[in-house]
């Protein structure tokens, strides 16, 4: 280990009371000052002053946060750390302070914040700093969320989401920096992009042995630039809906996405083994990326340079916010203290060591030469900076990109009951639970495409042939607009009655849901159970009966992996036994206290999982 280096990025000032560090520290004053300056002091029956000159710095062992920080920029923050070590900060008169940087996904935070992985509070930051805001406000979906995070935390870098393409490509199409784009190419957008890709190939631009003009993907749940981009291509208006036009961009996308990878760093490296072989567009002809990733592959000296085309509509960057967490049980006002102060340095004197990492400040308008000089990116950004994301927005996206991306098996199982008649104010109406439900599982529904496979049970029903508790609506199949017209006619004549029979539906749905497996790679095997009550006294499977059948047929098969999502409407739903009822299968329970949350959570139950 390096000298003057700690483990795991931790920074610590240089003064921790060894008596031989503090003999081979620097005198402050010159010494003869000091000698004369002790001799005055002595005589003058003040000899405490000289501790005084001798110590300027902090003191004792530093109380240490917790900054958490992405790969690409970690390394970044713990030589900016190290420098402002130096400095000797301090709290509480004189106490010295620290911070470890420590390198962890963005992703893997989320979820950590959120509750929904394991692990003690002891792994849990201080600070984040993510890739982008993006992060920040998927992270605030939850309530737990909102209430620990900042809304407005300052931002310590930038760097823009952009198209990266092989430079003979980008030259190709006009769409370079300094290129006039060529007319059938259009200007350099995500939307025109993809219309190239659905529409076009490389001959009709002098390439005839490059083949289809082709897209590649990163996983946006884990890649920055594809969330920004899939952002950009979805919620184009921000109005955290997805229109018919934005829903048709997204299912073109998908069928355009030629080849993918699990990170944007893999998907350089294919496109520069492509390039080895003699075809630079072998791989893919473009894909998301952020501006330093391609700083970073053509500062290298690669013989597979990139180019960045900054998208000509805006783009959305990744802004690295510093976010001091707050109520939350593992921090206290000194190590939110320690956050600000460190962030406070990063916008300061930090900001040297930002740059000589490949990003631009918070503006985006300052960078180092070592960026701005490097080829086949741009010294200014001319496209603007698109605005900033809401949580909405964030998980509107995701859950589309989930529901058309990926295959599914979905029963949902709607309570019926008599409570569902009561009355409540949505959208400017008085609207029974009922039409509520019927209104948000229509519009939720009408995300998947025909790669799914959708049924719908309710309960409580005396069916007098069946003898059951619940009545089958529409039976699992592929979700086709006949299916879709189906559900929701069947969902338009339910009327609330009865009550009771949750028990015994779950089990049966949850038999079927395994009944009709979708063995599919990646696929999801989901029962989404909305329901305004849930505990039974009087059903022919008590709760804790229920639990216990649930894990049993959970643990029968292990090569099938289906979960029951509880969804509880209203004040009055038994949070206890729905979560019970989840938690017995892997599922997850989702409140919906009130009204205008149901819409969000079904939309968590069905895609964000």
């Amino acid at each position: 280990m390096a000298r003057g280096r700690s483990q795991s990025g931790v920074v610590r000032s240089h003064r921790r009371g060894r008596r031989r560090q503090v003999i081979r520290r620097r005198l402050p004053v010159a010494p003869w000052i000091v000698v004369t300056t002790v001799v005055a002091l002595a005589a003058s029956g003040l000899v405490g002053g000289y501790a005084f000159l001798l110590s300027t710095g902090c003191s004792g062992d530093p109380i240490k946060a917790v900054v958490a920080a992405p790969k690409e920029i970690s390394g970044t923050l713990q030589t900016a750390a190290r420098s402002w070590a130096g400095t000797e900060p301090s709290v509480d008169g004189g106490q010295c302070i620290s911070v470890e940087v420590r390198e962890q996904a963005s992703q893997d935070v989320v979820s950590a914040l959120s509750g929904s992985s394991t692990g003690s509070k002891k792994d849990l930051p201080h600070v984040w700093i993510p890739e982008s805001m993006a992060w920040l406000e998927m992270a605030k979906i939850s309530d737990r969320g909102k209430k620990m995070l900042p809304d407005s935390p300052p931002l310590v870098a930038t760097s823009p989401t952009v198209i990266a393409m092989p430079t003979e490509a980008a030259k190709a199409l006009g769409w370079r920096n300094e290129d006039k784009p060529v007319d059938k190419a259009g200007k350099p957008t995500w939307g025109n992009l993809l219309k190239l890709a659905e529409d076009s190939d490389w001959s009709q631009f002098g390439k005839d042995k490059w083949g289809d003009i082709t897209v590649g993907m990163s996983d946006p749940m884990a890649s920055t630039a594809d969330l920004h981009a899939l952002l950009s291509i979805v919620d184009k208006n921000r109005s955290a809906g997805v229109d018919a036009e934005e829903l048709g961009n997204v299912s073109k996308l998908k069928s355009t996405v030629h080849k993918e990878t699990p990170s944007v760093e893999e998907m350089m490296g294919k496109v520069s083994e492509a390039k080895a072989k003699g075809d630079p567009v072998g791989f893919v002809s473009a894909f998301p990326a952020l501006e330093r990733d391609v700083w970073k592959n053509n500062f290298s000296g690669t013989e597979s340079p990139l180019t960045a085309v900054y998208p000509a509509d805006g783009s959305l960057d990744a802004d690295y916010p510093l976010a001091v967490l707050q109520n939350v049980s593992w921090t206290d006002a000194t190590h939110q203290e320690i956050g600000k102060q460190f962030g406070e340095y990063l916008l300061g004197e930090g900001q040297k060591e930002i740059k000589k990492g490949g990003f631009r400040d918070g503006t985006r308008r300052e960078a180092s030469s070592e960026l701005t000089g490097t080829e086949g990116l741009a010294t200014q950004i001319t496209a603007t900076q698109r605005d900033k994301v809401d949580s909405e927005s964030v998980q509107t996206t995701l859950a589309t990109w989930q529901a058309v991306a990926r295959p599914a098996n979905v029963l949902v199982v709607v309570d019926s009951s008599s409570s569902m008649s009561t009355e409540e104010p949505y959208d400017g109406e008085k609207l029974s639970r009922m039409d509520i439900i019927r209104k948000s599982l229509e519009r939720s529904l009408d995300l998947f495409g025909e790669q799914a496979n959708v049924g719908l049970w309710r309960y409580p029903y005396d069916d007098p042939v069946a003898g059951t508790a619940y009545q089958k609506l529409v039976e699992i199949g592929e979700f086709d607009k006949s299916r879709q017209d189906d559900i929701e006619s069947q969902l338009s004549a339910v009327e609330p009655a009865a009550d009771g029979g949750l028990n015994d539906t779950v089990v049966e749905a949850y038999k079927n849901v395994l009944d009709n497996y979708n063995k599919t790679t990646g696929a999801i095997n989901l029962v989404v159970v909305i329901s305004d009550g849930g505990s039974e006294s009087d059903a022919s499977l008590s709760n804790e009966d229920v639990t216990e059948e649930l894990k049993d047929l959970s643990a029968k098969d292990r090569d099938k992996e289906a979960s029951i999502m509880t969804i509880g409407y209203g004040k009055d739903a038994d949070k206890d036994h729905l979560d019970a009822i989840a938690t017995a299968t892997q599922g997850r329970y989702y409140p919906a206290k009130w009204n205008d949350e149901i819409n969000m959570q079904i939309l968590n139950a069905l895609y964000y999982n």
